[in-house]
Formats: C-alpha cells, structure tokens, sequence
C-alpha cells in the first residue's frame, strides 16, 4: 500500500477486517465518515496527533485493545 490514496488504504482495511491507526488527522478522517455516509464497511479508524507523548499513546491502545473483541 505504499503511496496509496486514503480510500485506497481504507479499502483495504475494510477487506483485510483492520482496524486503521494514522497521524493524518488532514484528511483521513474525511474519507472515513465518506465510506460510513456511503454505507461501505470500515471496521475503525483510530486517529492519534502525532505530538502526543509515545507511553501514552501505547497505553492507550492497550486500554482500546483489552476492551475490544477481535
């Protein structure tokens, strides 16, 4: 998926059921609520500025993780 366009990524999460972690908080996050308003499947979409603290962030994605069904 190198160099791919956000609906190309998020397609392909879609069809690999992956749930998509990203710094691009521009434009991602668009395209996403275009694929729920188009009613295609996204299994999520985790959006994280990139200036926050790296042990936070972890921590906070294993809160996510141990709160969620596979």
């Amino acid at each position: 998926m190198y160099q791919a366009d956000d609906p190309q990524v998020l397609a392909w999460a879609a069809e690999e059921d992956r749930i998509l972690l990203t710094h691009d908080l521009e434009t991602m996050i668009g395209y996403a609520n275009e694929r729920l308003a188009a009613g295609l499947p996204m299994p999520g979409l985790i959006a994280i500025r990139d200036t926050l603290p790296f042990d936070g962030v972890i921590d906070n994605l294993l809160l996510i993780l141990g709160a969620s069904d596979p």
